[in-house]
């Protein structure tokens, strides 16, 4: 019965409306850093709408679509191999550490400042 609290308690917390942008952010981060060159990424209208003072949508999609490109020349190593899957934010923020990708990337810097800014309610458990 002890459990079933626990269980359902942890259930709740990360099925909050909270962590909706975050999770999207992060999703769409990590899909834009593995894709191919030759998919098309898109990003959830929602997440468009609800930071669109903060975000320019169109130069966003631009840049996700780039972004690829630009994860495999940086993560290239000496005998030409690349990684081959990108699996946590972090990676992506020290890509993001250069300023030639800052200034290139000006958007999917702004959707991980806000990512890396929103207080997740899981900090406090």
């Amino acid at each position: 019965e002890v459990l079933d609290v626990v269980l359902n308690e942890i259930s709740h917390r990360v099925d909050q409306e909270t962590l909706k942008y975050p999770t999207c952010i992060e999703n769409t981060l990590l899909k834009a850093a593995n894709m191919e060159t030759y998919e098309e990424i898109t990003v959830d209208e929602s997440l468009l709408q609800f930071y669109n003072k903060d975000i320019d949508g169109q130069i966003l999609l631009r840049q996700l679509n780039l972004f690829p490109d630009c994860i495999k020349e940086l993560t290239k190593k000496k005998d030409n191999q690349s990684i081959k899957q990108i699996t946590s934010m972090r990676f992506i923020a020290g890509i993001m550490d250069s300023s030639l990708v800052r200034g290139l990337f000006s958007e999917i810097v702004k959707l991980m400042k806000i990512y890396l800014t929103i207080p997740i309610p899981m900090a406090t458990a």
